[in-house]
């Protein structure tokens, strides 16, 4: 599917969904990454007296790797945008994946993963209904959750087999929660995290290491390192 009819989709109030399932006599088996290239980019917003867009969803279902590579983006600046990633759903783990590698950004219910969100605050955004920020999950069945880039929406959630690692700040628009889960492996906040109610749970023996300050509704919380 071209980014150009993924954007037509969005803007038109659709939900997209991008897997490499196959659909033939075996389906399910054949593998496969999701890279994306350019950017993919909801602008339609619903104003008064205009057609309703409304909370739409892009979910992105690889049995390997999703990559967004430095071209491209996800990036929402009209009307709420749900972001939802899952890496992995062969389970072989096969490859190290990095689920969510490059930027999304939201705005309000969109979702824009980068770190210049005051390029979308700049934004007319007088004329929107809308005011619930939509949320983004991030998911490797195999692997672990590696975030890169700055996140920025209503809620966040990663969950990652192996491990969760937050390796820049992230921030949820209007307190929206941020959860962190491992069944097997480690995890660790390397940048700040400014958001709502937070929870991280490290699976098994492994470690919770929380090696930048949380931030809830603009408080820090003191939170302490501990292994299970």
């Amino acid at each position: 599917m071209s980014v150009d009819l993924i954007n037509s989709q969005l803007n038109f109030g659709s939900n997209v969904t991008l897997t490499t399932t196959s659909q033939g006599p075996t389906p399910g088996l054949q593998a496969g990454n999701i890279t994306v290239s350019a950017p993919i980019v909801k602008t339609a917003a619903t104003v008064t007296g205009g057609p309703v867009i409304g909370t739409t969803t892009l979910s992105m279902q690889a049995h390997n790797n999703i990559v967004i590579a430095p071209t491209g983006s996800i990036t929402s600046t009209g009307d709420p945008l749900n972001v939802l990633l899952q890496a992995d759903l062969d389970g072989t783990a096969a490859a190290v994946s990095t689920v969510g590698g490059g930027n999304i950004h939201q705005w309000r219910g969109s979702f824009d993963r980068g770190p210049r969100l005051d390029r979308n605050q700049r934004a007319d955004h007088t004329m929107r209904t809308g005011t619930s920020a939509g949320s983004v999950s991030l998911q490797s069945v195999a692997n672990a959750v590696n975030v890169s880039h700055m996140i920025t929406g209503g809620s966040f959630f990663a969950n990652g087999f192996t491990g969760v690692s937050i390796g820049a700040p992230v921030t949820t628009l209007g307190g929206g929660s941020v959860q962190l889960f491992s069944s097997t492996g480690p995890v660790t906040v390397a940048a700040a995290i400014n958001g709502g109610f937070f929870s991280a749970n490290a699976g098994g023996t492994s470690t919770l290491n929380l090696a930048a300050p949380v931030y809830q509704h603009g408080r820090h919380t003191h939170l302490r390192r501990y292994s299970d």
